[in-house]
């Protein structure tokens, strides 16, 4: 609702396509395509009802397993590739009216604009109040100017292809364009029906979108014997690393699966790293900290959901690495049985604010001394308006433990906990609250693998350094490098299997 008026979301998702059979149900990343337009509608301040107009009972259920309501089952005279999306509507519409069930507004949501977010749903919606409008239509500039553009005659003569008006102009001096991309479509309801459309005569603006925000998916799983030599794994990945999706979730069977479907109402207990590779200090991280997780009053142990969080762009990121590399990575954890996520956040909060999406159940981030010393650094944060102010408001409050692994950066150093972790005066009020809250809490270790660093075991792979290193990964980690020859590890060294 939005000034007393009400909004009515409908998201159209028949179970026909000719050109791709079943893609409103389609693995997208981990989940069905529709759910992404359900979770950023479910996600708006002003949108009152979500609702899905499908003919398919398997749609509905997925709909309503994900918080959408089905009102209806569409008619099958509704459920054609003729059909409109304005008689669907209207028919939407009319069932409510019916039904004593009256909105204000309409948004119709395409399922195949998965990256839609719920924040360019209220901006559209905000447009729509600010300028009491009866209408807004998404738009993002056009990748190419249409004005280079022209028809061909049937010899392929380019005589008079451009007018002479721009001839002489640079592509930057022309004006701009834009393009419908069919993401958002909002009308006064009352408006809809007179003009039995959403583009008005009158009254009626744009609202701008960025490009990747507005990719339509037509295509999201290759499947068959033509792409038997195709990872999907490698598509949901390579979604994340061009910022269309923040994460993707494998599970111990190596597959991507649906956030939700994993992170769902858990405690959620993450531990941060490159694993590059995973070492026993990284499972001493998770044995340490599940421990006293667990130990947690508010933690219910049968819905723990332990997940290993890797991000393509870290705090202390030392170039690009490929995306092999990181599926290496997801490989060797999920055969230890673990769960995986890859991200896109750079910083802490961002994956707290992520992961209690799913969630309002307690949770637990394992991190590093080193690491919350980065955290605490106010140059992260410049690009945010409140600063790190800003940041770590988003993880007061949320229901979320951070648990501190000790760090020792050799022999002669001193071991750093939370009682004498060096954070910078000027911020140093802000870690002391969380402290004496008990938001930051120490968890035990075994000074036997302290000394362990993910860095240096890479190096000793690289370098072939064989007999090294294979004390300092967990059991059969080492077989798995050596075989599959991975992080640089020369295939001509003999496994302990030879």
């Amino acid at each position: 609702m939005i000034d007393n008026k009400r909004v009515l979301a409908i998201i159209p998702a028949r179970g026909g396509s000719k050109r791709l059979p079943r893609k409103n149900i389609l693995d997208l990343a981990g989940k069905p395509l529709i759910i992404w337009t359900i979770e950023a509608a479910l996600g708006s301040k002003y949108i009152d009802k979500v609702a899905v107009s499908t003919d398919d009972e398997e749609i509905a259920d997925i709909s309503k397993q994900h918080g959408a309501v089905i009102p209806f089952m569409r008619p099958n005279s509704l459920a054609t590739d003729e059909a409109a999306s304005i008689d669907v509507v209207l028919h939407a519409i009319d069932f409510f009216e019916k039904n004593n069930n009256c909105y204000n507004y309409i948004i119709l949501l395409q399922p195949t604009s998965p990256l839609r977010a719920s924040s360019h749903i209220d901006e559209a919606i905000e447009l729509l109040d600010s300028k009491n409008a009866d209408a807004i239509v998404s738009v993002c500039k056009v990748e190419h100017n249409p004005l280079w553009s022209n028809i061909l005659p049937k010899d392929g003569s380019m005589k008079d292809f451009l007018h002479n008006d721009i001839l002489n102009k640079r592509s930057q001096d022309l004006d701009v364009y834009y393009r419908l991309n069919g993401a958002i479509y909002i009308c006064n309801i009352d408006k809809l029906k007179e003009e039995q459309g959403f583009f008005l005569k009158d009254n009626i603006f744009a609202y701008e979108m960025n490009g990747k925000s507005s990719i339509d998916i037509d295509m999201v799983h290759f499947y068959g014997p033509e792409f038997k030599d195709i990872d999907n794994r490698l598509l949901s990945l390579t979604l994340v690393k061009e910022e269309m999706t923040d994460g993707v979730i494998f599970t111990p069977d190596g597959l991507n699966h649906q956030p939700s479907d994993i992170l769902h109402k858990k405690n959620i207990l993450a531990l941060r790293g490159s694993f590059r590779p995973v070492t026993k200090v990284n499972i001493d991280m998770l044995e340490n900290g599940l421990e006293k997780f667990s130990n947690n009053k508010k933690v219910n142990k049968e819905d723990i959901q332990i997940l290993f969080e890797i991000t393509l762009s870290n705090l202390k990121s030392d170039g690009d690495v490929d995306e092999q590399d990181f599926l290496d990575r997801v490989d060797i954890l999920c055969s230890l049985g673990y769960t995986v996520m890859i991200s896109n956040f750079k910083k802490h909060y961002k994956v707290i604010e992520y992961l209690s999406q799913f969630t309002s159940n307690r949770m637990g981030l394992i991190i590093g001394v080193d690491s919350v010393i980065d955290m605490f650094e106010e140059k992260y944060y410049r690009n945010l308006n409140g600063g790190i102010m800003e940041a770590f408001g988003i993880i007061v409050t949320r229901d979320i433990k951070i648990y501190l692994y000790p760090y020792k950066p050799n022999a002669e150093s001193e071991l750093l906990n939370s009682n004498n972790i060096p954070i910078h005066p000027r911020v140093k009020a802000l870690y002391e609250y969380l402290y004496r809250n008990k938001r930051i809490e120490d968890i035990n270790h075994n000074k036997d693998v302290l000394g362990i660093f993910s860095k240096e075991v890479f190096e000793k792979i690289k370098n072939c350094e064989e007999g090294t290193w294979e004390h300092m990964v967990p059991e059969g980690v080492d077989e798995i490098i050596k075989e599959k020859c991975l992080f640089g590890c020369s295939c001509e060294l003999p496994s302990k299997k030879n």
